[in-house]
């Protein structure tokens, strides 16, 4: 029986000092930046509970090799801090995402959840404290507390880096709740803050403007709408939008020799297979405002030709797309990366889609995802470390592919449901141009009752609304650098 013991303690021995030599061995590699050689000899540790003696320095060293996709996985998967070890690496981890903007996750909820692992240390540093309170509020407006979310980013102060998103944000909840004024008053803040950054954030100063133009246009100031659409530089994704917006402002000031003129650039052949489709009927409603009604049946006529065949392609990929739930993410896939494609004529509608953002950052990291496979085959991890990495990223690719496809399905299924209406009113357009009746037209389609934009994006060079512009015939020649400031030259026609 002693003799028993024994032999158990030295076995219990041995294991021990195997699991000590490996730790200071883990350690020291950490200590020299021997990520590779972490990766390689500790893989085998990582269990599908975690392990978290390990995980910390195996997620960073992913990090420090270029694999941030698995990376923040693993991070995510450790359990909370127990280490002052661990605390450091967490803290290099979470400093490493505050410095690096264009890193696409963690984001929102996925953020506070590293954030909660070691929440004393976080909470007491105060270059991580506007950082926290932002995340913090996306995660109530995820939770769908807009009042939450309000509280936590009105903690943001101006000598945070994170100030000037948390204004625009504010914008955006406090138009949620209906507090137009509030929200007009933090947009008009962001709008600010983005102008003293000069060119560090273009985009974002670009969708504080265009959220300020659509507040004033539902207050209908539409001369202060135009004033804040125009400050929408014409190099901006949104340029087009804004022309777009800014046509129906411009129509009700009764402007319409304006609005025309915003519509030419939109319809021009420079533009041609951007999906506009709204642009038909703002110049449908205007040229017949003025009498002009053969001139609103063949605008009708081209909206039609152009956009009944992609109409007709989107119920049809709306159809695949239910049957198949991939369908359409692998349409996107070939439309970016060019390849062979079947549905060329919509690529208009998908450049739309690809504009937002949460779209755009969902690519990214599936981009990313294929960059890691790639240098996991290309790397000289031995070859069950190779395949474990692989297997996981796998994983992590089928769950973004499924996620994305839903979001493409649900912003594609809204541009489909748009269109169909827009077609709707160029039919009522060709109907009362026909009878000739402005009133009866404008009360079937609602034009003049107020209209709500729920999407906040960003998109005109600089112009004062008294600048003498260039007029030019409706008919004509196209000249680039005169885009966006066209002036349709047309008289009311109406008899009185």
């Amino acid at each position: 029986m002693k003799k028993t013991l024994f032999f158990i303690s030295i076995l219990s021995l041995i294991y021990t000092k195997i699991i000590f030599s490996k730790e200071e061995g883990l350690n020291t590699a950490f200590q020299q930046g021997k990520y590779a050689e972490i990766i390689s000899n500790f893989s085998a540790q990582i269990g599908e509970d975690g392990n978290t003696d390990v995980l910390y320095p195996y997620a960073f060293s992913l990090l420090k090799l270029k694999f941030p996709i698995l990376a923040n996985f693993y991070f995510e998967k450790s359990k909370n801090i127990k280490s002052k070890e661990e605390s450091d690496i967490l803290y290099r981890y979470v400093e490493h995402i505050h410095a690096d903007k264009s890193h696409p996750f963690p984001y929102g909820s996925d953020f506070m959840r590293l954030i909660k692992k070691d929440m004393s240390r976080f909470s007491t540093e105060e270059k991580f404290r506007g950082m926290l309170h932002f995340h913090t509020a996306l995660e109530w407006v995820n939770a769908g507390d807009i009042k939450k979310a309000i509280h936590e980013l009105q903690q943001v102060l101006p000598t945070n880096s994170e100030y000037g998103n948390a204004l625009f944000l504010l914008g955006v909840l406090e138009n949620r709740l209906g507090e137009v004024k509030r929200s007009k008053s933090y947009f008009l803040k962001s709008y600010d803050v983005f102008v003293q950054m000069g060119d560090s954030d273009p985009v974002l100063k670009e969708q504080s403007a265009l959220n300020i133009a659509r507040l004033y246009y539902e207050e209908k100031n539409f001369k202060e709408a135009i004033v804040f659409y125009s400050k929408i530089s014409e190099n901006s994704e949104f340029w087009l939008q804004a022309l777009l917006e800014s046509a129906w402002a411009f129509y009700f000031m009764d402007k319409t020799g304006n609005s025309l003129g915003n519509l030419r650039t939109i319809l021009s052949s420079f533009y041609e297979k951007r999906f506009y489709p709204e642009a038909y009927v703002i110049q449908g409603i205007s040229l017949i405002k003025n009498c002009y009604f053969k001139s609103a049946a063949k605008s009708g006529k081209f909206f039609q030709k152009k956009y009944k065949p992609i109409l007709n392609e989107m119920k049809n990929i709306d159809k695949k797309s239910k049957e198949t739930p991939s369908y359409l993410y692998e349409i996107f896939d070939a439309y970016m990366n060019r390849k062979l494609f079947t549905h060329e004529e919509i690529g208009g509608v998908f450049d739309r889609i690809l504009q937002e953002k949460i779209v755009q950052r969902e690519f990214l990291i599936l981009k990313l995802i294929k960059n890691e496979f790639s240098q996991i085959r290309n790397s000289s991890f031995p070859e069950n470390v190779k395949e474990k990495l692989k297997d996981q990223l796998m994983k992590i690719n089928g769950n973004r592919i499924s996620n994305l496809s839903a979001l493409l399905m649900k912003k594609f299924q809204r541009q489909m449901n748009d269109l169909n209406d827009f077609s709707i009113q160029i039919q009522l357009i060709n109907a009362q141009s026909v009878l000739g009746s402005l009133d009866v037209l404008r009360s079937e389609m609602h034009v003049g009752i107020e209209q709500k934009n729920v999407q906040y994006i960003g998109g005109m060079k600089e112009m004062k609304i008294d600048q003498k512009l260039e007029y030019w015939p409706f008919e004509g020649e196209y000249w680039r650098d005169e885009l966006g400031g066209y002036v349709y030259k047309i008289s009311n026609i109406c008899r009185l």
